[in-house]
């Protein structure tokens, strides 16, 4: 299967936002699929470890407190001091 390179920036950005391995976060994502209801798959990690290689992935810092995140198909989006 082959993944776009959003789908792989949208993995490693929840990976950064939990702060856990890449194993977990594919089980993560795949848990989410599972929850809606959705016959999608999350890229295996080791497929999103060598295409990070290739990816330009840039996760800015927060500076502040974060009132809440959002995450929808659209994107992440940060809520809360200094949007």
């Amino acid at each position: 299967m082959t993944y776009s390179d959003q789908a792989i920036q949208r993995f490693w950005m929840l990976q950064a936002v939990y702060g856990v391995n890449l194993r977990k976060t594919e089980v993560f994502i795949n848990s989410l699929f599972a929850l809606m209801g959705a016959a999608l798959t999350s890229p295996d990690y080791c497929r999103v470890s060598k295409r990070a290689k290739k990816l330009q992935v840039d996760i800015p810092k927060l500076n502040g407190v974060v009132g809440h995140l959002m995450l929808d198909a659209t994107g992440l989006k940060v809520y809360g001091e200094g949007e």
